[in-house]
């Protein structure tokens, strides 16, 4: 047991010094627009399917078998979606042999298809939030195709046309649909300068000249024109009452900087303009700067160095950079009104800049709000999900009532995103599998929970332990402390920042472990083994920043999920 106390301080300390340098579903339902398959099990159908392709022996009989499941479901009812679970189907072309998928799902990265038997056939079977949207397309020995099977597609700013899944529960509201029984506002291009921009006024503009209206202000704005049919959502926002009439200026992307002092005057020019040959309200208040991704940035840095021209901001997957960051901290100004949200898939950087803002937000008791849609990063959220920041962002009520933590709660049965890190360690071996994620080492090592810099967390897991090595979990911060369990000493021990040992109970009548539950809460560590609670110790994971799990040779461990909470 000394022996393995001390490989395990000792194998701490290490970490301590890299750290620092750095359910299967089986209800028969499905989106299909085929009737004939609504009533189907299509994960024990397809499963079927594969049996039976794999009995044949002829070449030319497979083909024809998979020739009459294509036709009888259809083109354009793929892929095949029960619940949360999707099938992906590509048939191949005869030379065509490499065949990938890449999604918001997997923050485009190849994921391989998997060829039925030696046939034309290649399958994905992948799990995603019944709620969500994502766009997708098939990487075909590296050319990007979309999906021939599906028709479903939608506009993207990089791909040209991408391919879609919408997920059986998803809710639109469809603003940026055309209605033609509804009044539509009209889209003028003016010169201001040598910037050329479009300006949208409302359908009763004309007919209410004394009226002073809000101006929205477009950076990136001809794409807002092109992809994001906002037009459409204006008219019909005002339309319903869900908005009052706006002016909408739209500033070509191209004539836009990354240099925000120059963006900035730019700005100046064009509101100066708008104010004097237009019916606006001159009043910062009645003024909104909006962009996406880089745009989105530019925005915010543009309200923060104005000084008060624009107090209102409608950030959509903002890409935050740490410069920005700061600049809200050094420059505040407690008169802006924030809304920004994000794609649940987004890469992991974008994710922790974000929440980094809404805690500086939260933390100088700005008025915003935030919200992350179970979707991408791309046109078919910033069309959809406007519709709620502009909502928020013109009415006269406004509170704090944004994202007060950061939430990962991972079942571990889908192929997104990965929270561990695991690249380039020999020493482990990792297998995301359905609804677990199985972790062997092969030698004494280590695995963080990658990315994620906590100051505080609440934190459940649920795992098994599938070996009789010992293994551990460190939580390590400002304060570090070290849960190792072993089975073949039946001992559970907490040990503190300088080794000492602060918690130990024998676990004798608790083996063999069929389960351990972890629940680190209001400064309390509750372990259950076996279902059963053993022990609640005094602990804190205050200005924690990594989670990591170690082992030795032979050490195996299934978590079954995981959960970890930061508050702000």
């Amino acid at each position: 047991m000394k022996r393995v106390l001390i490989f395990f301080l000792s194998l701490l300390l290490a970490f301590s010094l890299v750290a620092c340098k750095s359910e299967s579903s089986t209800s028969k339902a499905t989106v299909s627009n085929n009737p004939s398959l609504s009533n189907l099990d299509l994960l024990q159908e397809f499963d079927k399917f594969k049996n039976k392709i794999d009995n044949i022996s002829s070449i030319s009989k497979k083909e024809k078998e998979i020739d009459k499941l294509i036709k009888r479901i259809g083109v354009g009812n793929f892929p095949l979606i029960q619940d949360n679970n999707i099938i992906f189907l590509y048939r191949a072309e005869s030379k065509e042999k490499d065949i990938a998928f890449i999604s918001d799902l997997s923050n485009w990265k190849k994921i391989k298809l998997e060829q039925l038997a030696d046939t034309s056939l290649y399958y994905l079977h992948l799990k995603a939030p019944a709620g969500s949207r994502f766009d997708y397309k098939f990487m075909v020995d590296r050319e990007l195709k979309n999906d021939p099977l599906n028709n479903n597609t939608i506009i993207n700013g990089v791909f040209g046309l991408n391919s879609q899944v919408i997920m059986p529960k998803y809710h639109s509201q469809g603003y940026w649909k055309g209605d033609l029984e509804i009044k539509k506002g009209h889209l003028n291009k003016k010169i201001i300068g040598e910037i050329e921009v479009s300006i949208y006024l409302p359908a009763d503009y004309e007919e209410n000249p004394s009226k002073g209206y809000p101006v929205l202000y477009f950076l990136g704005g001809d794409k807002y024109l092109k992809y994001g049919d906002i037009t459409n959502t204006l008219d019909k926002m005002t339309a319903k009452n869900k908005i009052d009439q706006v002016i909408g200026v739209f500033i070509d992307s191209k004539d836009l900087s990354s240099e925000d002092e120059i963006t900035s005057r730019l700005i100046k020019r064009i509101i100066a303009y708008v104010d004097g040959e237009y019916s606006t309200l001159v009043d910062a208040n009645k003024r909104v700067l909006i962009g996406y991704d880089i745009f989105a940035e530019l925005a915010l840095d543009t309200i923060l160095d104005d000084n008060g021209i624009v107090t209102s901001y409608l950030g959509q997957s903002p890409l935050l950079s740490e410069q920005s960051i700061k600049l809200l901290t050094d420059n505040p100004q407690e008169n802006i009104r924030f809304y920004l949200h994000w794609g649940k898939f987004a890469n992991e950087q974008q994710k922790i800049n974000n929440f980094k803002l809404i805690k500086r937000l939260k933390e100088a008791g700005y008025q915003y709000k935030a919200e992350i849609n179970l979707d991408g990063n791309d046109w078919g959220n910033w069309r959809e999900n406007i519709a709620q920041g502009l909502e928020y962002i013109l009415s006269d009520k406004h509170s704090a009532n944004g994202v007060d933590s950061l939430a990962i709660k991972e079942d571990f049965a889908g192929q997104y995103p990965n929270y561990f890190e695991i690249e380039n360690n020999e020493s482990i071996v990792t297998e995301q599998g359905d609804g677990s994620y199985q972790i062997t080492f092969k030698d004494s090592s280590f695995v963080k929970l990658s990315h994620y810099q906590f100051s505080s967390f609440n934190f459940e897991s649920k795992l098994e332990l599938l070996s009789d090595a010992p293994f551990a979990l460190v939580f390590s911060g400002e304060q570090k402390y070290t849960l190792m369990i072993d089975s073949q000493q039946r001992l559970i021990t907490i040990f503190g920042d300088g080794g000492e040992e602060l918690y130990h109970k024998g676990i004798g009548d608790l083996i063999p472990m069929k389960s351990i539950k972890l629940i680190a809460k209001d400064n309390k560590l509750n372990i259950y083994l076996n279902n059963k609670g053993i022990a609640k110790v005094d602990f804190s994971t205050e200005t924690g920043k990594y989670l990591s799990i170690l082992g030795i040779k032979g050490t195996k461990v299934r978590l079954n999920n995981l959960s970890i909470e930061e508050e702000f």
